[in-house]
């Protein structure tokens, strides 16, 4: 997927900020925040209780890297955006913004090998990375409760077989 991107795509990541409508210690891109979560997923993999194959992994990787280049086009869509969304039924619209991106550029909405593994791992790292870098950086004791609290919730509804899995997050946010 990577080859159907410009380099000026690639590179618009750099441009986009996070957290614009919470006041953090630092202002965060979303080239950082796409980097962090690659890391993250990749560590939650090794956690697995059944292993990612070699192209699982690569996948991960690209998909971990690039699940927010849309926004280079939207902005960052901040969580209670996306939340109010879904809850009026309009879910859909986020994804017509994902697929748009990519059919601007003349390509179908990627998938990424084995999809379910691959996204359910990447939406955990993605909430993951947002509690860690909000406990690094925010300054709101009730906001890092909240973010802390769903990406738990999370976890454990996502992978209740993975204790390993959800002890590793839970020790890195309580670390």
């Amino acid at each position: 997927m990577i080859r159907y991107l410009s380099i000026m795509d690639l590179l618009a990541l750099q441009d986009v900020t996070r957290w614009h409508m919470v006041r953090t210690g630092r202002d965060q891109t979303v080239a950082d925040h796409s980097w962090a979560v690659t890391v993250l997923a990749l560590r939650m993999a090794e956690e697995l209780v059944a292993p990612l194959t070699v192209d699982e992994r690569a996948d991960l990787m690209v998909y971990a890297l690039l699940h927010d280049i849309h926004e280079i086009e939207t902005g960052d869509l901040p969580t209670p955006a996306k939340t109010t969304l879904e809850e009026a039924g309009l879910g859909h619209a986020i994804r017509a913004l994902e697929e748009a991106f990519w059919q601007n550029r003349g390509v179908p909405f990627p998938t990424w090998g084995s999809w379910g593994r691959i996204s359910t791992l990447v939406a955990a790292a993605d909430k993951m990375e947002a509690a860690l870098f909000y406990k690094r950086e925010g300054p709101d004791p009730i906001i890092k409760v909240h973010l802390f609290a769903g990406m738990v919730r999370h976890m454990t509804e996502t992978f209740p077989e993975e204790t390993r899995l959800i002890a590793l997050v839970q020790g890195a946010f309580n670390g």
